[in-house]
């Protein structure tokens, strides 16, 4: 597990986490990899598609790379929630080829995942075995298309281009990038690559750029690099520039990021009743 007094976010193995939230609310935002979320204890809101729904504890809802979605924590008391990153092109290979399905009511998945919450978040410290995980997520992928009746499948010779395209990106993060380059240097017409690069990923390909650089930014704003050096850094002509990619895929701003990751408690007393 990795964490820090200051920590407002636990980290553990497989790519798991932990958080309280308490009165918070993030703007909508979108992730590059899909999520399963797990309220372990309160209430909260989920907002997809303008649709609010209510979570209780013990609900759990899968969330696709991609979709725009936003918590809120509106009640006064502290939330725990804890979430999985599944990344995309670990989706497919365990579905053979099949890409997540379109899901246009995220909390109609919980039909489909409740299942799984004893498996990804009983005993999060101990690690899940690679096997067993792979046989898990085999389970999950083959559950969600045939719950949601899609079967998009990407043939191994697009599936191993646009790797490759992402690859080359997250390789040159600082470097400016062109459609037209990035497709030709990858055998694509750049309106096949934008569609198809989509399709499996569940962003475009500059949503994908930004999105990466992103996961830098907030590696180099917890090692004390300024907002400001972090923007030029990165490629983006100035703080606001960076500011407002920032929001769109953390959901909140680069500042308030850096505040709670400093100085926000670790584990908020929870009380022993939650409200209805």
């Amino acid at each position: 597990m990795q964490t820090t007094e200051s920590s407002w976010v636990r980290e553990f193995p497989n790519k798991r986490f932990e958080t309280y939230l308490h009165s918070q609310a993030f703007t909508a935002h979108q992730r590059e990899f899909h999520i399963i979320a797990f309220l372990k204890q309160g209430k909260i809101q989920l907002h997809h598609r303008e649709r609010a729904n209510w979570l209780n504890a013990g609900d759990c809802v899968f969330i696709p790379a991609g979709e725009i979605h936003a918590f809120s924590s509106v009640t006064q008391v502290p939330s725990l929630v804890r979430f999985h990153y599944i990344d995309t092109l670990d989706f497919i290979h365990a579905a053979q080829g099949c890409v997540a399905p379109k899901i246009s009511h995220i909390a109609n998945t919980k039909n489909v995942v409740f299942e799984h919450t004893d498996f990804l978040f009983k005993e999060l410290e101990i690690p899940i075995p690679k096997s067993a995980y792979a046989h898990w997520l085999a389970y999950l992928t083959s559950s969600l298309c045939r719950y949601f009746g899609q079967r998009l499948i990407v043939s191994d010779r697009d599936l191993t281009r646009l790797t490759g395209a992402k690859t080359h990106i997250q390789n040159n993060l600082g470097c400016p990038f062109s459609l037209e380059e990035v497709a030709s240097q990858f055998c694509f017409d750049k309106y096949e690559l934008s569609r198809k690069f989509k399709q499996v990923f569940g962003v475009s390909l500059f949503q994908h750029i930004h999105a990466s650089r992103i996961v830098l930014g907030k590696a180099l704003l917890g090692s004390g690099v300024t907002i400001a050096e972090v923007a030029l850094e990165l490629g983006y002509s100035d703080q606001s520039h960076f500011t407002r990619f920032f929001k769109r895929f953390v959901g909140i701003s680069p500042s308030i990021w850096v505040q709670l990751a400093r100085s926000a408690p670790l584990t908020p007393p929870l009380p022993t009743k939650m409200p209805a």
